[in-house]
């Protein structure tokens, strides 16, 4: 695992790390096809790994993220483009234990990009009362069906990007907070 920061500086002792995530990657059969970086909204690398060695094996990798970012991309690669087959799974956590990137499909891909946004906190604050913004069902795909903001949680779909009838890009938890558990967010 490779790890960078914003200057070549050795810290004189560990950084307080108040935000962070966990990848979890459970290769298939060719590991070797594998790898994933992680980028703040910046566009600067936080984290990456080289190709992964072991088959059908768990690698896991904390990970301190910036303070300055808002959000997070995270993306897997498969150099051969069948995937992550099998068993094979990729996922993400956040601070909280809360899976935020949920890889767990046989659909082939190179590369595949996730957005994600990290909460700070874990509860400890008081309660923020929120509903959801988009009261009425609405659709996911150009010509798919409508859904509700209960479905987009219950499917692991809360950080994915879509476009408003406004024409703004938006992440499905902005206007599921309540639904995708993301209030005052």
């Amino acid at each position: 695992v490779r790890i960078t920061t914003d200057n070549d500086d050795e810290p004189t002792q560990s950084p307080t790390c108040e935000k962070r995530i966990r990848v979890e990657l459970m290769t298939d059969a060719w590991p070797e096809d594998n790898s994933w970086f992680l980028e703040g909204d910046n566009g600067k690398e936080i984290a990456a790994t080289e190709t992964f060695t072991g088959g059908n094996k768990l690698f896991q990798q904390e990970v301190c993220l910036p303070e300055n970012c808002l959000q997070y991309t995270f993306t897997i690669l498969d150099s051969y483009g069948d995937g992550i087959t099998g068993d094979g799974y990729y996922r993400v956590y956040d601070n909280c234990g809360t899976m935020v990137v949920n890889g767990a499909d046989d659909e082939s891909f190179f590369k595949r990009e996730h957005t994600m946004a990290i909460n700070d906190s874990c509860g400890d604050e008081p309660p923020v009362y929120c509903e959801d913004k988009a009261q009425e069902s609405f659709q996911w795909k150009k010509k798919g069906k409508k859904r509700s903001c209960k479905h987009f949680a219950k499917k692991n779909k809360c950080n994915k990007k879509i476009r408003t009838s406004d024409g703004r890009d938006t992440f499905v938890w902005q206007l599921c907070e309540k639904s995708c558990e993301r209030c005052g967010a």
